[in-house]
């Protein structure tokens, strides 16, 4: 809600830009490109464009991760002329990805901490995350990169302690892999991983891929 609340706001000052012809990219005074791009009507036709973007866009953040429109795709057949959509709108499509990636990780490091809480207090570790609820967290969030945001965070044993993992942005399960083959989080073939160690230091490195001795 309130990435949408926020992405509201965005869409009235984008929407600013266009209307006001003393904003924006054309400058003023005009350019030769802005007199084009008004005096052929392609200035309205922007406006709509960047209208249903910005639409698109409220109704994403609305809606789970896997089922929102695809934005990219949206401005990526739009006419090249169309550039005031072009430059405004896909920041905002960047900003909803990422948006939902610090959500993922902070539940995720929400649920780490009490998940420690628990084995601390009980000398175990817990069988599944919703017996976190309600002693240690008020309840268990699902993950909003699972189809349709229903489904858990992964959660397993590992070698000196346990690993709690988001499916990422690709929606897929790559069983707790944290760095792809280049070495970089967040990639395409990993998930957002945190790990939770029985004892004090690291736990035993699970995360193929380059660099993996200076990232674990």
């Amino acid at each position: 809600p309130q990435f949408v609340r926020a992405l509201a706001g965005e869409r009235g000052l984008g929407l600013g830009t266009f209307f006001d012809d003393r904003l924006g990219f054309m400058g003023n005074p005009p350019s030769l490109l802005s007199a084009v791009w008004k005096g052929s009507g392609v200035k309205y036709l922007d406006e709509a464009a960047g209208i249903d973007a910005y639409n698109l866009m409220i109704d994403s953040a609305a809606r789970p991760y896997d089922q929102a429109p695809d934005i990219e795709q949206y401005i990526d057949n739009l006419p090249v002329i169309y550039l005031c959509t072009r430059i405004m709108v896909p920041p905002l499509d960047v900003a909803f990805a990422t948006t939902v990636r610090y959500q993922a990780a902070n539940d995720l490091a929400v649920l780490t901490i009490a998940a420690k809480r628990y084995q601390l207090k009980y000398g175990r570790w817990p069988a599944r995350l919703d017996e976190l609820a309600p002693e240690f967290v008020p309840d268990v969030p699902n993950d909003p990169f699972s189809p349709g945001g229903l489904s858990p965070y992964r959660y397993e044993p590992r070698p000196g302690g346990v690993i709690l993992y988001s499916l990422g942005k690709d929606g897929v399960d790559d069983a707790g892999v944290r760095y792809g083959a280049d070495g970089e989080e967040y990639q395409p073939g990993t998930d957002i991983v945190f790990e939770c160690p029985t004892a004090a230091g690291r736990m035993t490195p699970q995360f193929p891929g380059v660099g993996q001795s200076e990232k674990n």
